[in-house]
């Protein structure tokens, strides 16, 4: 892949997920990577944790993190 191409695809990239984010904080008062988390979940279900983090390419405490802020939201229910 040419190098400028890749790195406009990058900046693209960039400003879309801040877009996202913008838009999901304004209209739903959430973050676009916790929105991400939620959709997966929601998607394909996610058994745990661990499972979750992969599918997002994020750390576990990564995620362990973001799956408290979204019980403590009411966004996420645990077993």
């Amino acid at each position: 892949m040419d190098r400028t191409l890749g790195r406009s695809l990058h900046k693209l990239t960039s400003r879309l997920d801040r877009a996202a984010d913008h838009l999901l904080r304004a209209e739903a008062g959430i973050s676009y990577a916790r929105f991400l988390a939620l959709y997966m979940v929601g998607l394909e279900g996610a058994d745990t944790q661990r499972t979750l983090a992969e599918r997002l390419g994020v750390s576990e405490p990564s995620v362990s993190r973001m799956v408290r802020v979204l019980v403590e939201g009411g966004w996420l229910e645990t077993l």
